[in-house]
């Protein structure tokens, strides 16, 4: 008995972790491992990719912020919200309008949840499917309804978005810097619109 007892003793002093084999603090709640949580912010410069908007509008500058959580090493999931601002043409033909005297700049303002794959060698790529809403200046009610395939008021629509782009050094943090390509589409009342663009987003944390 007092030989078992010193033995005891003796592990012990070796290795005092032993004493605290459970962390009561993972027993309280879920603790996400370190690098699954990122959050990103940048800027989006794109052009209409459809006739109607081609036609009517040109540049758009925009900014862009994601919040997302990583599943495994390649997949995460994430929130990304976007306010893009659509200036017009100046000379268009009217005969594309239906309400010329309500063609101006528009605003649209997105929220898409999303899934982003991540390949090797810092490339990665994303979809993302949600909600869209459309502002022309000083006009909250028309939206896109200016096109002739959209009734007067067509403010509110799906928006899907498509993109791929690669991961760049910043300094000395590494992979904190995105630029990619996208494609991001509008749709309601069996009509939709696109703009491809280019975006760049620095990632604070992940």
């Amino acid at each position: 008995m007092k030989v078992g007892f010193t033995i005891l003793i003796t592990l012990l002093s070796l290795n005092p972790d032993a004493c605290f084999a459970q962390d009561p603090a993972v027993k309280s709640g879920l603790k996400l491992p370190a690098g699954r949580i990122s959050l990103e912010g940048g800027f989006n410069l794109s052009l209409p990719a459809h006739d109607d908007l081609i036609r009517t509008h040109t540049l758009g500058l925009g900014i862009t912020a994601m919040a997302a959580t990583r599943i495994n090493a390649r997949w995460e999931i994430g929130l990304r919200a976007e306010y893009d601002y659509r200036f017009a043409k100046k000379n268009y033909p009217d005969s594309v309008l239906k309400f010329t005297n309500k063609h101006r700049g528009y605003s649209v303002m997105c929220l898409r949840p999303g899934v982003q794959y991540h390949f090797k060698q810092r490339y990665f790529a994303g979809l993302e499917t949600g909600m869209a809403y459309v502002k022309l200046d000083n006009d909250s009610k028309t939206g896109y309804g200016f096109v002739e395939e959209f009734d007067g008021s067509t403010p509110i629509g799906f928006s899907l978005g498509l993109y791929a782009g690669k991961k760049f050094n910043y300094g000395h943090e590494i992979k904190k810097l995105a630029i990619a390509v996208y494609w991001q589409f509008f749709y309601a009342e069996s009509h939709g619109e696109s703009i491809v663009g280019l975006r760049s987003a620095y990632r604070f944390s992940q």
